[in-house]
């Protein structure tokens, strides 16, 4: 199980980085074992996580590429079906542009 908290404020506002802080220590016993937050302007993103399928910290999240932010709560259980199609249709991709 996991936590997430999520500040937006609408009068465009900078979130404080103690506001979301604050909702994510809240959660730690829904995911005790790391914790993030990511604020963009006036929306903040926090995330607490219970390692269980992946154990490593490259499973933390707020995940981000600099743009767009992801938060996610819940298991995939096909993870390796759906990766492995995943990687047979960019295989295939990058094939047809060889062409």
């Amino acid at each position: 199980m996991c936590g997430i908290a999520t500040i937006w404020n609408r009068k465009n506002i900078p979130v404080k980085k103690e506001e979301i802080n604050k909702m994510v220590n809240s959660l730690v016993h829904r995911g005790p074992d790391a914790k993030n937050v990511i604020i963009k302007h006036n929306i903040g993103f926090g995330h607490t996580r219970l390692k269980i399928i992946d154990p490593t910290e490259r499973a933390n999240q707020p995940f981000t590429d600099g743009k767009d932010i992801l938060i996610f709560n819940g298991e995939i259980f096909n993870f390796k079906i759906i990766k492995n199609d995943l990687k047979k249709k960019t295989i295939l991709s990058i094939a047809k542009q060889e062409l």
